[in-house]
């Protein structure tokens, strides 16, 4: 949905639902120490977003959302324990549910453009940024933070073109752990 605020400006929400089936790779043990839990099942969840975005003029173009992921049932690697032997083995299994809530934002700002509007050239200088807030809600990783999902990502550019040509350069900034 959008929701047209001003000339060049809007305001839009998105909300969708989520559905992970279990791959053929996920029903395959991976080592000879590891096993699959019988009772394994598809993931599912949704995700949603809500955001203002638009253009000033014609050199600011700027984007801001929140958004909030619920993912259930994730498919995930734990050490189990034999009940006989006493061995440790991987068990790949629903491990939890899980949360993602944050903030995204862009903006875009084009310096030949301010300078001359008519200007049949363009060097925007932009920054993307991130911060995500995803943690285990159950289970017993619950409250903790949710693996591969990084805190904050931070990316900074710059943009020519022409009418027939387009450069980027991209540096991004991870956080160090």
């Amino acid at each position: 949905m959008e929701l047209k605020s001003g000339k060049n400006t809007s305001i839009y929400a998105n909300i969708s639902q989520a559905y992970r089936p279990i791959d053929y790779s996920q029903l395959e043990p991976f080592g000879t120490s590891s096993r699959i839990d019988p009772n394994l099942k598809d993931s599912k969840g949704f995700n949603s977003d809500l955001g203002y975005r638009g253009t000033l003029r014609n050199y600011l173009n700027f984007d801001i959302g929140l958004f909030y992921m619920a993912y259930n049932d994730r498919i995930g690697v734990t050490l189990a324990t034999d009940p006989i032997t006493g061995d440790y083995y991987s068990l790949r299994k629903n491990i939890a549910n899980s949360v993602h809530k944050g903030v995204e934002s862009y903006i875009e700002f084009n310096i030949l453009k301010y300078l001359n509007a008519q200007s049949d050239y363009g060097l925007s200088i932009f920054n993307s940024f991130s911060y995500v807030d995803a943690k285990y809600t159950n289970g017993e990783f619950k409250g903790n933070r949710v693996e591969a999902a990084a805190e904050t990502i931070n990316r900074i550019g710059l943009i020519f073109s022409t009418s027939k040509l387009l450069l980027e350069t991209l540096l991004e900034m991870l956080p160090m752990s």
